[in-house]
């Protein structure tokens, strides 16, 4: 399924969500949040289920974030679909609008 992760989300009153982040010259700024940072994070973010996760599963995520992470259109699998889902879906740092939008945006809704 191909998904375009440049997708930004949205806050209750449909104005772009946005996060504080740092510029190329280390300046705070406010960017949109967008599906490809909340997958990247989501695969990339340490939780308590780390130790028990298999190498091999580690090298596939850092690959998913990787091809995430070059933005645009990109053509997933349903099972890395599953995996952002559940990694999304269990990250404390996602709230509910982000864990809403960024499932209706990978099922293409």
């Amino acid at each position: 399924m191909k998904i375009n992760f440049n997708q930004a989300l949205k806050t209750l009153d449909g104005k772009d969500l946005k996060m504080q982040a740092m510029d190329e010259n280390n300046k705070p700024i406010e960017a949109v949040v967008d599906l490809k940072t909340i997958c990247v994070q989501a695969l990339v973010t340490s939780t308590d289920n780390d130790q028990a996760l298999a190498p091999t599963k580690k090298i596939e995520y850092y690959e998913l974030a990787k091809t995430i992470n070059k933005g645009g259109e990109v053509d997933v699998e349903v099972k890395e679909l599953g995996i952002l889902k559940d990694l999304i879906q269990n990250n404390p740092r996602m709230n509910i609008i982000v864990v809403g939008q960024s499932f209706a945006m990978l099922e293409g809704k």
